[in-house]
Protein backbone atom coordinates (compact mmCIF):
# COMPACT_ATOMS: atom_id res chain seq x y z
CA UNK A 1 0.00 0.00 0.00
CA UNK A 2 2.83 2.39 0.88
CA UNK A 3 4.50 1.79 -2.50
CA UNK A 4 1.33 2.87 -4.30
CA UNK A 5 1.17 6.12 -2.31
CA UNK A 6 4.79 6.92 -3.12
CA UNK A 7 4.25 6.11 -6.79
CA UNK A 8 1.16 8.35 -6.92
CA UNK A 9 3.02 11.18 -5.17
CA UNK A 10 5.85 10.83 -7.69
CA UNK A 11 3.34 10.95 -10.55
CA UNK A 12 1.70 14.08 -9.12
CA UNK A 13 5.13 15.70 -8.66
CA UNK A 14 6.15 14.90 -12.23
CA UNK A 15 2.80 16.07 -13.56
CA UNK A 16 3.15 19.27 -11.58
CA UNK A 17 6.59 19.94 -13.07
CA UNK A 18 5.25 19.25 -16.55
CA UNK A 19 2.30 21.55 -15.95
CA UNK A 20 4.62 24.33 -14.75
CA UNK A 21 6.83 23.88 -17.82
CA UNK A 22 3.80 24.03 -20.11
CA UNK A 23 2.64 27.14 -18.27
CA UNK A 24 6.01 28.83 -18.79
CA UNK A 25 5.94 27.94 -22.49
CA UNK A 26 2.42 29.32 -22.79
CA UNK A 27 3.50 32.55 -21.08
CA UNK A 28 6.33 32.88 -23.59
CA UNK A 29 3.94 32.37 -26.50
CA UNK A 30 1.60 35.01 -25.09
CA UNK A 31 4.52 37.47 -24.70
CA UNK A 32 5.63 36.86 -28.29
CA UNK A 33 2.06 37.21 -29.57
CA UNK A 34 1.68 40.49 -27.69
CA UNK A 35 4.67 41.96 -29.49
CA UNK A 36 3.60 40.74 -32.92
CA UNK A 37 7.00 39.18 -33.64
CA UNK A 38 7.22 36.01 -35.67
CA UNK A 39 8.51 33.30 -33.30
CA UNK A 40 10.57 31.69 -36.06
CA UNK A 41 14.05 30.77 -34.83
CA UNK A 42 17.14 32.66 -35.87
CA UNK A 43 18.80 31.36 -39.00
CA UNK A 44 21.06 28.44 -38.17
CA UNK A 45 24.64 28.36 -39.32
CA UNK A 46 26.32 25.62 -41.22
CA UNK A 47 28.81 25.09 -38.39
CA UNK A 48 32.42 25.66 -39.23
CA UNK A 49 34.36 22.60 -38.25
CA UNK A 50 37.18 24.78 -36.87
CA UNK A 51 34.89 26.43 -34.28
CA UNK A 52 33.92 23.84 -31.65
CA UNK A 53 31.73 26.29 -29.72
CA UNK A 54 29.75 27.16 -32.83
CA UNK A 55 29.39 23.48 -33.70
CA UNK A 56 28.14 22.69 -30.19
CA UNK A 57 25.62 25.55 -30.16
CA UNK A 58 24.35 25.00 -33.70
CA UNK A 59 23.94 21.27 -33.26
CA UNK A 60 22.18 21.52 -29.91
CA UNK A 61 18.58 20.54 -29.63
CA UNK A 62 16.62 23.72 -28.80
CA UNK A 63 15.71 22.20 -25.44
CA UNK A 64 19.37 21.50 -24.70
CA UNK A 65 20.61 24.91 -25.85
CA UNK A 66 20.79 26.28 -22.31
CA UNK A 67 23.15 23.45 -21.33
CA UNK A 68 25.27 24.04 -24.41
CA UNK A 69 25.51 27.75 -23.56
CA UNK A 70 26.44 26.89 -19.99
CA UNK A 71 29.25 24.64 -21.23
CA UNK A 72 30.49 27.19 -23.80
CA UNK A 73 30.32 30.14 -21.40
CA UNK A 74 28.99 33.67 -21.81
CA UNK A 75 32.22 35.07 -23.24
CA UNK A 76 32.28 32.55 -26.08
CA UNK A 77 28.72 33.39 -27.11
CA UNK A 78 29.29 37.15 -26.77
CA UNK A 79 32.42 36.92 -28.91
CA UNK A 80 30.41 35.32 -31.71
CA UNK A 81 27.64 37.87 -31.28
CA UNK A 82 30.10 40.63 -32.06
CA UNK A 83 30.79 44.07 -30.67
CA UNK A 84 27.87 46.45 -30.21
CA UNK A 85 29.95 49.37 -31.45
CA UNK A 86 31.43 47.64 -34.53
CA UNK A 87 29.87 47.45 -37.96
CA UNK A 88 27.77 44.32 -38.10
CA UNK A 89 28.21 43.92 -41.86
CA UNK A 90 31.65 42.40 -41.29
CA UNK A 91 30.22 39.52 -39.24
CA UNK A 92 29.13 36.19 -40.68
CA UNK A 93 25.30 36.21 -40.43
CA UNK A 94 25.23 32.46 -39.85
CA UNK A 95 27.55 32.74 -36.85
CA UNK A 96 25.62 35.71 -35.48
CA UNK A 97 22.36 33.77 -35.94
CA UNK A 98 23.61 30.92 -33.78
CA UNK A 99 24.87 33.37 -31.14
CA UNK A 100 21.49 35.15 -31.16
CA UNK A 101 19.74 31.83 -30.48
CA UNK A 102 22.07 31.26 -27.54
CA UNK A 103 21.91 34.80 -26.07
CA UNK A 104 18.78 34.39 -23.88
CA UNK A 105 20.46 31.50 -22.09
CA UNK A 106 23.56 33.39 -20.98
CA UNK A 107 24.28 33.32 -17.25
CA UNK A 108 24.31 37.13 -17.47
CA UNK A 109 21.97 37.90 -20.39
CA UNK A 110 22.17 41.65 -19.78
CA UNK A 111 25.72 41.60 -21.15
CA UNK A 112 24.27 40.91 -24.63
CA UNK A 113 21.56 43.60 -24.57
CA UNK A 114 23.49 46.38 -26.35
CA UNK A 115 24.60 44.07 -29.15
CA UNK A 116 21.14 42.55 -29.58
CA UNK A 117 19.62 46.03 -29.76
CA UNK A 118 22.16 47.01 -32.42
CA UNK A 119 21.29 43.93 -34.48
CA UNK A 120 17.55 44.53 -34.02
CA UNK A 121 18.02 48.08 -35.29
CA UNK A 122 19.58 46.68 -38.47
CA UNK A 123 17.62 45.75 -41.52
CA UNK A 124 18.52 42.09 -41.86
CA UNK A 125 15.11 40.43 -42.30
CA UNK A 126 16.18 37.34 -40.33
CA UNK A 127 18.62 38.62 -37.74
CA UNK A 128 16.76 41.79 -36.66
CA UNK A 129 13.57 40.10 -35.40
CA UNK A 130 15.57 37.15 -34.03
CA UNK A 131 17.74 39.57 -32.04
CA UNK A 132 14.67 41.29 -30.63
CA UNK A 133 13.14 37.95 -29.59
CA UNK A 134 16.43 36.96 -27.97
CA UNK A 135 16.52 40.27 -26.12
CA UNK A 136 12.98 39.75 -24.84
CA UNK A 137 13.92 36.23 -23.77
CA UNK A 138 16.91 37.55 -21.85
CA UNK A 139 14.88 40.36 -20.27
CA UNK A 140 12.23 37.91 -19.11
CA UNK A 141 14.86 35.72 -17.46
CA UNK A 142 16.17 38.43 -15.14
CA UNK A 143 14.66 39.96 -12.05
CA UNK A 144 15.97 42.23 -9.33
CA UNK A 145 16.31 39.46 -6.75
CA UNK A 146 18.36 37.36 -9.18
CA UNK A 147 20.56 40.32 -10.11
CA UNK A 148 21.13 41.09 -6.43
CA UNK A 149 21.86 37.43 -5.65
CA UNK A 150 24.62 37.25 -8.24
CA UNK A 151 25.77 40.81 -7.44
CA UNK A 152 25.33 41.79 -11.06
CA UNK A 153 26.21 45.21 -12.39
CA UNK A 154 23.11 47.19 -13.30
CA UNK A 155 24.99 49.37 -15.78
CA UNK A 156 24.26 47.16 -18.84
CA UNK A 157 20.55 47.48 -18.06
CA UNK A 158 20.78 51.24 -17.57
CA UNK A 159 22.68 51.54 -20.86
CA UNK A 160 20.02 49.48 -22.66
CA UNK A 161 17.10 51.72 -21.62
CA UNK A 162 17.89 54.76 -23.81
CA UNK A 163 18.82 52.44 -26.68
CA UNK A 164 15.44 50.75 -26.36
CA UNK A 165 13.76 54.18 -26.23
CA UNK A 166 15.45 55.09 -29.51
CA UNK A 167 14.60 51.77 -31.10
CA UNK A 168 10.95 51.98 -30.06
CA UNK A 169 10.72 55.48 -31.58
CA UNK A 170 12.62 54.75 -34.82
CA UNK A 171 10.09 54.81 -37.67
CA UNK A 172 12.57 53.12 -40.03
CA UNK A 173 12.45 49.96 -37.91
CA UNK A 174 9.74 47.34 -38.34
CA UNK A 175 6.66 47.93 -36.22
CA UNK A 176 6.85 44.55 -34.48
CA UNK A 177 10.44 45.23 -33.44
CA UNK A 178 9.50 48.70 -32.15
CA UNK A 179 6.66 47.21 -30.09
CA UNK A 180 8.94 44.53 -28.68
CA UNK A 181 11.53 47.20 -27.82
CA UNK A 182 8.88 49.15 -25.91
CA UNK A 183 7.87 45.98 -24.05
CA UNK A 184 11.49 45.16 -23.18
CA UNK A 185 12.03 48.73 -21.99
CA UNK A 186 9.06 48.49 -19.62
CA UNK A 187 10.22 45.15 -18.26
CA UNK A 188 13.73 46.49 -17.65
CA UNK A 189 12.40 49.58 -15.91
CA UNK A 190 10.52 47.24 -13.61
CA UNK A 191 13.74 45.38 -12.84
CA UNK A 192 15.53 48.60 -11.91
CA UNK A 193 12.78 49.78 -9.55
CA UNK A 194 13.56 48.87 -5.93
Amino acid sequence: MEVRRVARADERGALGRIARAVGLCAAGVVAIAATGLDPAPAPQAQPRSDDPVLVALASSDPLALASAVDRAGDDAVLERLGDADAASDALDPAVVGVAISAAPWLAEPERAFRRLIAIARGHDPDLAPAAMLALLGGVERIDRAGLDAREAELEPIREALPLLDELAADASVRLDIRRAAARARELLRGVLEP
